[in-house]
């Protein structure tokens, strides 16, 4: 999403989806430390999922973080409505750490058949430019 996307009626869209029992999701990528650990278990974090914290790998032998991560969205299908994450300061994610950035987009990919085969909504959405309109639908004053 650029900036000019989330005025006027598209302001609407987060009050809508949560109106149907989809789940939103705000994080700012400038408030994350650096590194794919710190993504994962940020929004891990703001979904509430079983298995976040994230433990750091420390062995070759030890899943990287995105595995366990990408489960508990597979598990999160089960019991929710639809999902929808949104992403703030994309632009700076892209520039930072762009292999984390692919690897969210990885994982929501690799598990989105799940709530598409339960009819489910699930979105990952990026907001590419500064804009304070979608931060306002998440964080009260």
């Amino acid at each position: 999403m650029y900036a000019d996307f989330f005025s006027g009626e598209a302001q609407a869209a987060v009050g809508d989806l949560r109106s149907a029992g989809i789940r939103c999701v705000y994080t700012d990528y400038r408030n994350i430390e650096q590194g794919d650990l710190h993504i994962a278990d940020n929004v891990a974090r703001e979904l509430n999922l079983r298995h976040a914290p994230y433990p750091p790998r420390t062995s070759p032998y030890q899943p990287e973080v995105w595995v366990p991560f990408l489960d508990d969205l597979i598990a999160l299908s089960e019991h929710e409505n639809g999902l929808v994450l949104f992403v703030d300061s994309a632009d700076a994610f892209l520039a930072q750490n762009s292999r984390g950035m692919f690897r969210l987009i990885e994982a929501f990919l690799i598990q989105a058949h799940h709530w598409m085969e339960k009819k489910k909504p699930c979105h990952l959405c990026f907001q590419m430019e500064p804009n304070d309109s979608l931060r306002a639908q998440f964080v009260m004053s």
